[in-house]
């Protein structure tokens, strides 16, 4: 219950002000908004605005630097923007290098992506089209580039799983290899070092630090990132490379046709939060209507009690990765066929996405402090 229209005009923002919406740190405008049910009963839910191109212009390149320009920097923090749904669609990367002294060197490249398809939705938040690329190499060449910064570096991207994922599916997409690299996810050290926060979107914690990025511009995000990890470090005391040990952060993994997600412990949730959140009626949160599959190990519940949670916030629980799943929420040790086959899903379909239990479990949030509503049917399989 979240209607989404577009901004066309600048001209539309003081009308959009004085109708009671409020921008956010993404650009969106959004407002509260009262909607009725059949028996009567009403639900505060949120209209947002989304502004659409031109408001936004393709980013300028920044060449990657020679690997002797980059000296000793050993970790780089990366972006990706995507040009559809599809995973394998990568239309931008940034990338952003941290030596001694911080960040080093900032560069931004744009990729045409294959067949060169891009989604309105997509142009809508980092103004990329496709006349933009269509002169621009596709991903094998700009990977030949970007790939020796990547060996032997630590790489970290604000919300990994995203990133780690484009990489993943684009790299199938052209039959290369999965490299061997470390990394970690800045949402996840933001979460662990500044967990008060509203919530942990790049543009929030980097407001709560006053740091400037223009949002969904790949190679600001990746800078953002980048200096995101650095005031975490500089706060506790210890270089990047002790984040994950300061912070209880698993370093994620990848290998060639194997990965570890980059996790963040979680305490057992008590029978007392459990029974209350199995108590929250089926309303229309980010839940409600999905199709959820879990792989590996869960840390706050077991899998029998995820399963009802899903049940509970009107989701349905998928025993397996299927065309129609919409998350795989992803545990420690989590099983290699269910990854391979949702990376393949991910490639076809563009609608499955990994997420891990914190996420999972931020989402339950969200449903408990959405308004109570009628109790509505859990949906079923298809």
């Amino acid at each position: 219950m979240t209607p989404t229209g577009q901004v066309h005009s600048e001209d539309e923002y003081p009308q959009l002000i004085a109708e009671g919406y409020v921008r956010n740190p993404d650009g969106t405008y959004s407002r509260p908004s009262a909607y009725q049910f059949d028996d009567g009963t009403e639900v505060t839910a949120t209209d947002t605005l989304i502004p659409i191109a031109p408001l936004r212009t393709a980013p300028s390149q920044v060449s990657i630097p020679s690997l002797a320009a980059i000296g000793g920097c050993g970790t780089i923090a990366i972006d990706f923007e995507t040009a559809n749904a599809a995973r394998s669609s990568p239309c931008s990367i940034g990338l952003a290098w941290i030596g001694n002294e911080g960040v080093s060197h900032i560069s931004h490249r744009l990729i045409r992506p294959k067949n060169n398809v891009f989604d309105g939705f997509n142009i809508a938040i980092h103004g990329i089209r496709p006349e933009d690329v269509e002169d621009e190499p596709e991903f094998p060449e700009v990977w030949e580039e970007i790939a020796p910064h990547l060996a032997g570096r630590i790489i970290l991207a604000h919300n990994a799983s995203f990133d780690m994922s484009v990489l993943r599916a684009t790299l199938d997409l052209y039959g290369l290899p999965w490299p061997e690299m470390s990394y970690l996810c800045t949402v996840k050290i933001a979460r662990a070092r500044w967990p008060d926060l509203s919530d942990h979107k790049l543009p929030t914690v980097a407001a709560h630090l006053g740091l400037e990025v223009a949002h969904h511009v790949a190679s600001s995000d990746a800078d953002a990132c980048a200096r995101i990890a650095l005031r975490a470090a500089a706060e506790i005391g210890c270089g990047l490379d002790g984040l994950p040990e300061a912070l209880g952060v698993t370093v994620g993994l990848l290998r060639p046709g194997w990965y570890q997600p980059c996790s963040s412990p979680l305490r057992k949730m008590s029978s007392a939060k459990l029974n209350s959140m199995l108590a929250v009626p089926a309303v229309d949160g980010p839940l409600a209507g999905t199709y959820i599959a879990f792989t590996g190990t869960l840390q706050a519940m077991t899998r029998h009690e995820a399963a009802a949670l899903v049940h509970a916030v009107g989701g349905t629980w998928h025993a397996t990765v299927r065309k129609d799943t919409d998350y795989l929420v992803v545990g420690t040790a989590p099983g290699g066929d269910k990854l391979a086959k949702a990376a393949t899903q991910m490639d076809r379909h563009g609608r499955l996405k990994l997420i891990d239990e914190s996420e999972f479990l931020t989402m339950l949030e969200e449903v408990r402090r959405l308004p109570s509503a009628p109790p509505t049917p859990p949906a079923t399989g298809r």
